[in-house]
């Protein structure tokens, strides 16, 4: 019997999202897409599996709230970023600080899921990345272009 290997993923306290694979001759990249929210007060669970910088074996971190503040990229686009282990990084590409206004100005789905969710911070997507390919690589161009 063939097992399958497992598509990477990560997931946090609300989704489980697919990772895919972006093209970078350096090393392994992938990015997911998604509406994500983040309560930049709280530790903030992350699950990440499928990847073989961890052996094939799911990854659970548990992110402080002092890494969950928005810094610039080198091409001043707000993200967070932290470390998995030795091997991975992780980018959470940051859209906006959620207010009144967002709250308002959203459309119904979005609006529930934000109601009650000033002051978190609303993301597009996850960007995961080897090492191996992270100082050579360009992430905001590769998730911008998505």
């Amino acid at each position: 019997m063939t097992i399958p290997p497992l598509v990477p993923s990560i997931q946090d306290d609300e989704n489980i999202y697919e990772l895919r694979r972006v093209d970078d001759p350096l090393g392994n990249h992938f990015i997911a897409h998604g509406q994500i929210v983040i309560n930049p007060n709280d530790f903030f669970p992350v699950i990440l599996s499928g990847l073989e910088e961890l052996d094939q074996d799911p990854q659970l971190s548990i992110v402080h709230p002092q890494l969950l503040r928005t810094q610039p990229d080198r091409f001043g686009k707000p993200i967070i970023s932290f470390p998995i282990n030795s091997k991975l990084d992780v980018f959470i590409h940051v859209i906006k600080v959620i207010d009144d206004d967002t709250i308002n100005n959203a459309n119904d789905n979005v609006k529930n899921k934000i109601r009650d969710k000033k002051g978190w911070i609303a993301c597009s997507s996850y960007e995961v990345i080897g090492k191996s390919c992270e100082n050579n690589s360009d992430q905001v161009s590769v998730a911008s272009s998505q």
